[in-house]
């Protein structure tokens, strides 16, 4: 296992200040910004549906496999008391 972290990581105080990201993280980080900032719009932004659309892709970039709770419900065999 490796692991790489950065033990100086780039100073970011103004919105000219950029850092390091490999090539292969670009559409990630471009996927997650578009996220949070129409998460960030409130009632004025798209739906919900839109919100969750980038935040797959940006998982789906990244290879993370997003896991589907399952609902618990009295019609499940098996359940209950």
């Amino acid at each position: 296992m490796n692991i790489v972290c950065s033990t100086l990581p780039t100073d970011g105080t103004a919105l000219s200040d950029t850092f390091a990201l490999d090539d292969q993280y670009q559409n990630a980080m471009v996927e997650y910004v578009l996220y949070r900032c129409l998460s960030r719009d409130g009632r004025y932004g798209p739906g919900t549906s839109a919100r969750k659309e980038l935040l797959n892709n940006f998982r789906q970039v990244l290879g993370l496999e997003v896991q589907q709770a399952e609902r618990i419900g009295p019609d499940k065999p098996g359940e209950g008391p």
